[in-house]
């Protein structure tokens, strides 16, 4: 996704090298719109470090901000968090 605006949550791997996602951001993406009818189930993406597991989500919310139409009642409005990894689970224990 090429944009300047400034609402876009960046991705960090470029198209050339993050390949092979198609069906996970379909996915994703489809649950998405599917959860503001109540027609889909809770989703888990679990994997080993390093494997785009962030990327996907950062791809699927902008997908959902700027493929919709804002004025549509029924647009799915995404929330994306970001945590910082320092002391996140210091205190689990």
């Amino acid at each position: 996704m090429k944009t300047n605006n400034k609402w876009v949550i960046n991705p960090d791997i470029s198209e050339e090298v993050y390949t092979d996602r198609d069906h996970h951001l379909n996915y994703f993406y489809q649950a998405a719109l599917r959860a503001a009818t109540r027609r889909t189930t809770s989703t888990v993406l679990f994997g080993q470090r390093r494997m785009g597991k962030t990327e996907i989500f950062k791809r699927v919310v902008n997908g959902l901000f700027f493929e919709q139409d804002p004025k549509d009642p029924k647009a799915v409005v995404p929330v994306y968090y970001s945590f910082p990894d320092v002391g996140f689970m210091q205190n689990a224990w």
